[in-house]
C-alpha cells in the first residue's frame, strides 16, 4: 500500500549464514510474491498495489517532487523506493499460499537475511547538513509545508492526516494520483481495516480458525490463531546469537509455515474468510451507501496512476 509515512522494524545483527538459508530468504522474490494469499482481499483488493507498482509510483512522485523543488531554485535528491515485496505480498488475514510457505515461510527469517526490508537512506541526508539553519528551515518548508498552511484530513475510522497542499510533497503526489488523494487513500485503508476487523470476528471464520488450530494441534503445534506462529518465530529470531541458531530457525520456520499452509487447506480456511468478506462487505455497503463510490472514485484515481506510470516506464 502506497502510504504517506513509511515504517518497518529493524533487522538483526547476522554474519556468516549458511548459502541454503539464504536461499531460503531470497527465494520470495520475482515468482512466489506475484502471487499472494489466493487473492481474498477486501474490496477485490483496491487498496493494495503490488510491490512493482509501489516502486514505479514512488518513482513518479518522487520525480514531481524534485521538479517541484526545482521550480523553487532548491536542490532535491529523489529518494530511492524501499523493497516491499513481503509486505504488498501479505495477506491481511495471515493466509498462506503453498509456494510461499515452502520457500519464504512467514518471511520472518528471510526479511533478516535480506538486512530488512525499511526505508532505504535518506537520499538528502548530506545535502541538508551542508546547509545552514535558515536554508534548511526553506528546504523543509518548501518540501512538506509550513504549520501555517497546513490542513487536516479526517476520515471516519482512520487516523488524521496533516498537510499542506502547496508543499512540493503534496504537490508531487497530486501529479502522480490526482487532486484529493489523500482523502480518498484514508477512506480506502479505512474501509478495508474495517472489513478486515470484521472477519475476524465473524462466527464462521473464527469456528474455521478454531478448527485449523485443531488441526495445528493434530501435528504437534500449540497455536490459537494465525498470527501465534508468527510471534513464536519472531521472538525465537530476536534471541538468536548466532548464524547457526537462525539456520535451525529458517528450517523450522519453513517446516512450521508448511505446515499451516496444509491445515489451511484441510479446513477450508480461505474458503471460510472469502465468506465472511463478503458478509462483512454487504454490511458495510448497506451500513455506508455513499462507500461504493468513493471506492469506485478511489480505483479510477488508483488505476489511472497506475497506467500512466506504466507508460512512462516503457516509453523510457
Amino acid at each position: 500500500m502506497v502510504r504517506l509515512t513509511p515504517e518497518r522494524l529493524r533487522p538483526a545483527v547476522l554474519t556468516g549464514l549458511a548459502l541454503s538459508l539464504l536461499v531460503v530468504g531470497c527465494a520470495g522474490g520475482a515468482a512466489d510474491h506475484q502471487r499472494d494469499d489466493s487473492g481474498v482481499r477486501p474490496w477485490s483488493g483496491a487498496a493494495r498495489f503490488t510491490a512493482d507498482e509501489q516502486a514505479r509510483l514512488h518513482e513518479a512522485v518522487q520525480r514531481e517532487v524534485a521538479a517541484c523543488m526545482r521550480t523553487r531554485r532548491l536542490e532535491y535528491l529523489p529518494q530511492p523506493a524501499a523493497d516491499t515485496r513481503r509486505e504488498a505480498s501479505a495477506s491481511p488475514y495471515g493466509l498462506l499460499t503453498g509456494a510461499r510457505a515452502r520457500s519464504d515461510g512467514y518471511g520472518i527469517v528471510g526479511e533478516i537475511l535480506s538486512g530488512g526490508t525499511g526505508p532505504p537512506p535518506d537520499a538528502n541526508a548530506g545535502l541538508l547538513a551542508s546547509m545552514g539553519a535558515d536554508q534548511a528551515d526553506r528546504w523543509r518548508g518548501a518540501l512538506l509545508g509550513r504549520p501555517e498552511t497546513m490542513r487536516q484530513t479526517t476520515v471516519p475510522d482512520a487516523p488524521a492526516v496533516r498537510y499542506d497542499p502547496d508543499s512540493c510533497a503534496a504537490r508531487g503526489r497530486a501529479e502522480v494520483y490526482g487532486r484529493g488523494w489523500e482523502e480518498a487513500l484514508l477512506g480506502a485503508e479505512a474501509a478495508t481495516n474495517r472489513v478486515v476487523d470484521s472477519v475476524r470476528k465473524d462466527a464462521g471464520y473464527r469456528r474455521a480458525v478454531a478448527e485449523w488450530s485443531d488441526c495445528m494441534a493434530d501435528r504437534g503445534y500449540d497455536y490459537p490463531d494465525l498470527q501465534a506462529p508468527r510471534a513464536a518465530l519472531a521472538r525465537r529470531a530476536e534471541r538468536a546469537e548466532t548464524a547457526s541458531e537462525l539456520t535451525a530457525l529458517g528450517r523450522t520456520e519453513i517446516e512450521t509455515a508448511s505446515r499451516d499452509w496444509a491445515c489451511e487447506r484441510e479446513v477450508r480456511l480461505h474458503d471460510a474468510a472469502e465468506q465472511a468478506q463478503r458478509r462483512a462487505e454487504q454490511a458495510e455497503l448497506q451500513r455506508d451507501p455513499g462507500l461504493a463510490g468513493r471506492l469506485e472514485r478511489f480505483r479510477g484515481m488508483k488505476q489511472r496512476a497506475v497506467a500512466a506510470t506504466a507508460g512512462a516506464r516503457t516509453a523510457g
